[in-house]
């Protein structure tokens, strides 16, 4: 049955708190009041998801969106998506809570053209129309962030730039607050118009449109408001993510009137929107929290903190967080320059750009040290709104988008970043600038400024001898700044330490300096990697490949995290050794050609990356592609094939390549054959062994006939969905080439999909039992740093592993289908023959209805009368002894896995 448009206003009640039958009830008292007549519908969905909305593509992001919802307790919902030219539908049970949460197929950018049906087993459907699939923005903060268009600087011309964004849609939520967490907010989507953007926030609308201008004026946009005037950012976080500071010697004093409790914001307006999933996250806070005083420490620990819980509870790795960096709140007018409280909050923002070892890699900041102002809020809601957005775009562009400066020469993203401090035997300070970043650096005055840059250029030196600050005058050469000192004490420089900053520092983009206090030191040197000597594998690799969680939403502390999970949870153990990360780590090649890593996701390099990976006696490897993009747009490999392998392989110590097709791919076998040839001789160099993957392989009569000559693995089919017909359909096109496998050589059925949103626990049990009897390499790719018992149980399954790494009897390592599905019998049988002459036996539900079933022996090769001991490889249990045939019962799509051992007869 379907019901017309959405069920707006109705309440999406906790899937913790409340009992599966106390929602259904509240849900159909909720539609009472609604609608005034009794509907009986039990599926409902969050306000978010309604007509009009926008869903985040994964296009050059790779990342999936989520619908979610709650249902009868093990109801079965159908998610029906109708497009122009195609449609798909998801089947998902109902948890014992109501909840449920399905993953869509990756989607293009698409504009209002599809339609989404949600329908249970009883009671109507919601419909939710004029879908589209885009890029989606979280614009989240305080005062600053919820200023509204009309009041900003040049209003009525920046309100009329709507009528050029008809492709945009806004989401504003009401302001509120709660003790516990909620799963809806008041609000609903509506296609951006002059009159609605006017009260709709200036910095999220003027971003979001600078980076469409920039980047895609096409792409559909979803812009979701979720502000609160007043409010600390303790308000903003989880009570978990504020306990993870409770070790600071610091407690603020709060004032009365500081806003809504903590947490309170993110029960009410951040924690609707976990699992929708956005591009990035627009952010303007921390006025409240310098004007109560807080220390540095303490908003550094609370802002990274926030992010970082954000990030884990959204549920699809590291996505872009990105922040205004905040103005002054007074002018130089004033008596009072209030210097300490802002700009500890200045310094804390700071501290959470990326940097080696940093938690909160794949962030960027809009410095806006320049924009003081008074505006019909005040003084502390600077009015130069425009100007804000642009360089909050421009920190979006290269955090989100990837998009390079220092490379291109034509798009700028990046304030003047300083790269060392040193002083000279007379005293003299010299602070470098990375030259990227420092292109016509210059001193000038900022706005509204009275003294500008007559008085004070902004810097300030410490004499570690007399321990105090002295005013210092600086001079520009090149990208440097040299300041003239008579003291050979020199400990510290700092910029920007006021308030309302005179003089500030820019560069040719018209970016400013953020304020900085920096020791004297050297510029760091990075110590060459340490490799893991080996020799060319036998069994097929095991370990993680980030794609098919985490997508483009990595960085460096994911991967150390994951490495250190795979320790912690027994998957090391188990025999995991590789980490690798898929597409979008790279960025741009250098004026050699040779390969550059984001900065923004992995600010210690490769070459370091590598040795920590190394230090925890694990394995590293990255993801290319033989064409000119990658399949994210990223700088790929054709024509750099040796310079590509010698840089992985010499330069950074890697143990892993996966070599994908994507964009302008051209011969695959020259281009395999260069990247071979080049590890070849590394290996031969370095004894450092490169294990190489490539894509794709799928016709034994043709590249099956000479593709282990050049590669230790080879996809054998499209890329896995975690759908249990894509399990299958890869499975069984692996099985095709069964016998181009050898040890050292493997076909491979593409990555695990166990653990993620898609897959009942029986489908995740069959799909590592299928990859583990073909043994097709064992990637895990999920999210292993908070991966459940259930998930660790079926990836570290001992004896499903034995069979997996064993080489097979007389080296046919590959176990085949023996009797395939049939309208009859919706079953699958599988055998490998293993090298101990044991033969184990994989029985493959394909129905969605339980199915009795039996092993016949003669289907398997065995002698009829021959007595067999049978092990159930799951259970690690005997089974005992049987002849002639083993029958038991089957759940859909689940499977057995024995092992079949022959006794005396």
């Amino acid at each position: 049955m379907i019901m017309d448009g959405q069920l707006k206003g109705a309440s999406f009640y906790s899937f913790s708190t409340a009992s599966s039958s106390s929602v259904f009830a509240v849900l159909v008292r909720i539609l009472f009041v609604v609608f005034g007549t009794y509907i009986d519908a039990a599926v409902h969905v969050p306000s978010i998801f309604s007509d009009n909305m926008v869903l985040q593509s994964n296009e050059k992001y790779g990342a999936r969106s989520f619908i979610f919802g709650t249902a009868n307790p093990k109801e079965i919902i159908l998610v029906h998506t109708t497009m122009e030219n195609a449609s798909a539908t998801y089947n998902v049970s109902a948890n014992e809570s109501g909840e449920w949460i399905v993953m869509l197929n990756p989607e293009k950018t698409k504009f209002q053209s599809t339609s989404i049906s949600i329908e249970g087993e009883t009671g109507l459907a919601v419909v939710i129309r004029n879908v589209s699939f885009g890029d989606v923005y979280l614009c989240a903060g305080e005062s600053d962030m919820a200023f509204p268009l009309s009041l900003s600087l040049n209003a009525s011309a920046e309100i009329q730039t709507a009528t050029n964004f008809s492709n945009f849609f806004i989401f504003k939520t009401l302001q509120q607050s709660s003790t516990a967490p909620q799963n809806n907010v008041d609000g609903h989507w509506e296609q951006l118009s002059t009159s609605n953007v006017a009260n709709f926030s200036a910095v999220c609308y003027l971003s979001a449109r600078d980076i469409a201008s920039v980047y895609s004026s096409s792409t559909p946009v979803g812009l979701i408001q979720s502000t609160f005037i007043g409010s600390r950012i303790e308000a903003w976080m989880s009570e978990k993510a504020i306990l993870s500071c409770k070790d600071l010697t610091y407690s603020p004093n709060l004032r009365s009137t500081s806003g809504p409790n903590p947490s309170s914001i993110w029960n009410g307006m951040i924690f609707p929107f976990r699992f929708y999933t956005l591009r990035s996250v627009l952010w303007y806070q921390g006025e409240t929290n310098a004007m109560d005083g807080d220390t540095q420490q303490h908003y550094s620990c609370m802002f990274q903190s926030m992010i970082e819980d954000w990030r884990i509870t959204f549920g699809y790795g590291d996505f872009s967080f990105v922040f205004v960096q905040q103005p002054p709140t007074t002018n130089s007018s004033m008596a009072s320059q209030d210097a300490v409280g802002i700009t500890n909050i200045r310094l804390a923002q700071l501290e959470t750009m990326p940097r080696p070892y940093c938690k909160t890699d794949t962030s960027g900041m809009a410095v806006t040290l320049d924009l003081g102002g008074e505006s019909a809020w005040g003084v502390g809601n600077p009015p130069n709104k425009p100007e804000i957005g642009k360089r909050l775009a421009a920190a979006a562009l290269h955090v989100a988008f990837a998009q390079q400066q220092q490379w291109n020469g034509t798009l700028r993203f990046a304030s003047p970043t300083p790269r060392s401090v040193s002083v000279d035997s007379r005293g003299n300070v010299n602070v470098e600038f990375a030259s990227w970043t420092a292109g016509g650096l210059a001193l000038s005055g900022a706005n509204l400024c009275t003294s500008c840059c007559d008085k004070s250029q902004g810097f300030d030196i410490y004499d570690n001898n007399s321990k105090i600050w002295l005013v210092a005058n600086a001079t520009i050469v090149g990208s440097s700044i040299l300041i003239a000192s008579t003291s050979s004490h020199i400990s510290q420089v700092r910029y920007g330490f006021s308030n309302f900053v005179e003089c500030v520092l820019k560069n040719s983009d018209g970016f400013v300096a953020s304020p900085f206090i920096l020791n004297v030191t050297q510029e760091l040197t990075v110590s060459k990697f340490n490799s893991l000597k080996g020799e060319p594998i036998l069994s097929p690799p095991m370990g993680f490949n980030s794609w098919n969680f985490y997508h483009c939403n990595i960085n460096e502390m994911v991967i150390r995290s994951v490495a250190a999970a795979m320790i912690g949870n027994g998957m090391k153990a188990a025999g995991y050794q590789f980490v690798n990360i898929d597409d979008c780590w790279q960025v741009a090649r250098d004026s050699n050609g040779t390969i550059v890593p984001d900065p923004v996701r992995f600010p210690s390099g490769m070459a370091m990356l590598t040795q920590d990976i190394h230090d925890l006696g694990m394995k590293f490897g990255v993801y290319t592609a033989r064409g000119t993009l990658t399949c994210q747009g990223r700088p790929a490999s054709l024509g750099y094939e040796v310079i590509d392998a010698s840089t992985y392989c010499y330069d950074w110590g890697l143990d892993y390549v996966k070599i994908d097709v994507c964009q302008g791919a051209q011969n695959d076998r020259k281009s395999w054959t260069k990247f071979h040839d080049t590890f070849a001789q590394c290996f031969n160099n370095t004894k450092n062994y490169v294990v190489m993957s490539v894509e794709s392989c799928e016709d034994p009569n043709d590249c099956g006939k000479w593709v282990a000559s050049l590669a230790n693995l080879w996809r054998t089919h499209s890329d896995i969905q975690a759908t249990f017909s894509s399990i299958l359909s890869n499975a069984k096109a692996n099985n095709i080439m069964a016998n181009v496998s050898s040890p050292g050589h493997f076909n491979d059925a593409d990555m695990l999909q166990v653990g993620n949103v898609g897959l009942s626990f029986a489908e995740q049990k069959t799909h590592f039992a299928l990859w583990c009897i073909m043994s097709s390499p064992l990637l895990a790719g999920t999210d292993l740093i908070h991966a459940s018992n259930e998930t660790l149980s079926i990836l570290t399954a001992q004896e499903l592993i034995w069979v997996n790494q064993d080489l097979g009897e007389d080296n046919n390592i590959q176990g085949v289908i023996v009797q395939d599905s049939n309208s009859t019998s919706q079953f699958s049988i599988w055998k490998k023959t293993m090298s101990s002459g044991e033969i184990v036996v994989l029985v493959v539900s394909e129905a969605s209805v339980s199915l009795s079933v039996a092993i016949e022996w003669d289907t398997i090769g065995i002698p009829e009368t021959q007595p067999m001991n049978l092990r159930d490889l799951w259970l690690k249990t005997n089974l005992g002894k049987f002849i002639g045939s083993y029958s038991f019962s089957l759940h859909a799509h689940d499977c057995l896995m024995v092992s079949m051992t022959p006794l005396k007869r």
